[in-house]
């Protein structure tokens, strides 16, 4: 069973080359997933697809968490959960 782990991204500054600065918007993890499974529609997987690409990981896991096929926990700000292969399709 492999242990995957989807990690929260704060916010940062962020400095341009002309002396600007600007805020990246942070992403709560189990927050993002709550929301996510909420308005999960199995016939219209895009949001699931999108996901596990921004998260480096297959679609099917992504639609298998979304659907509540698999339980998950939060640590800290990052949300974890088993999968029996693989996860990012990898060796």
């Amino acid at each position: 069973m492999h242990t995957v782990r989807l990690q929260s991204a704060p916010s940062k500054v962020i400095e341009k080359d002309d002396g600007k600065q600007f805020m990246t918007m942070g992403v709560y993890a189990p927050g993002l997933i709550r929301w996510a499974k909420a308005g999960f529609n199995p016939r219209e997987p895009k949001l699931a697809f999108d996901l596990a690409d921004a998260f480096h990981i297959k679609r099917e896991v992504m639609v298998a968490l979304l659907s509540g096929e698999v339980d998950y926990t939060v640590e800290g700000e990052d949300v974890v959960f088993g999968w029996p292969d693989d996860p990012t399709g990898g060796e």
